[in-house]
């Protein structure tokens, strides 16, 4: 149901630093290490959590808007 979810800015915010920490602890990386997280994002070749967002709710709604068409259409 994470496609319904009204997100604040604050919320976003939570994700990406859950999404920064996640990626640093998977590349081997501590928070002392002299890397930035957009560093971190290119070497381990992930998309930004922001960008996920944008794209992830526009295709949910095109996937509602194709099976409603289908269920009228019957």
């Amino acid at each position: 149901m994470s496609e319904t979810w009204a997100l604040r800015e604050n919320d976003i915010k939570r994700l990406i630093t859950f999404d920064s920490k996640f990626l640093r602890r998977a590349a081997g990386y501590t928070r002392f290490d002299q890397k930035n997280n957009l560093e971190i994002v290119v070497e381990v070749k992930a998309k930004p959590v922001e960008e996920k967002l944008r794209r992830y709710k526009p295709n949910w709604l095109r996937h509602v808007e194709r099976t409603n068409k289908k269920v009228c259409q019957k």
